[in-house]
């Protein structure tokens, strides 16, 4: 339970990230489209974030906040090679989580539950022949009297 919730928050995280990656760009490409700006930009150094990067945020589980930004934000929507890659991040990711819930899910069907005894460990009763009885470590039981 402790391990699905670390990749929630990691996942949680990734996403904010790339929301956050995706509202830069868009913020730097907003006042980039005033040319007279651009070269104080270039002199400060504030470039646009490269798409591989954007994309690269995606990739290590970042998708969900990516594509939320990318339609709320109206950001790189009409790139289209760049919108076909975000997708196809998003599909083997989708795929992936997919094959993990179905491989966890089977495990769970296949291993015994946890309190079970199966038939390969359980103690056997058997004596061997001409051995004394057992005895018990358990104090008798006292009976009430009637």
């Amino acid at each position: 339970m402790i391990l699905l919730l670390c990749i929630l928050a990691y996942l949680i995280a990734v996403s904010r990230l790339a929301y956050h990656a995706f509202a830069h760009d868009k913020l730097l490409a907003m006042a980039n489209s005033g040319v007279p700006r651009s070269k104080e930009y270039a002199q400060h150094r504030m470039w646009r974030t490269p798409e591989a990067k954007l994309l690269f945020y995606a990739m290590i589980g970042g998708w969900p906040g990516a594509k939320y930004a990318q339609k709320k934000l109206r950001h790189k929507t009409r790139k289209q090679p760049f919108a076909r890659q975000l997708n196809e991040v998003g599909m083997v990711q989708g795929a992936a989580l997919g094959l993990f819930i179905l491989i966890a899910t089977a495990m769970t069907l296949l291993t015994p539950e946890a309190g079970a005894i199966s038939a390969q460990t359980a103690p056997l009763d058997v004596q061997p022949a001409g051995a004394p009885p057992l005895k018990s470590l358990r104090p008798p039981a006292v009976r009430p009297a009637t």
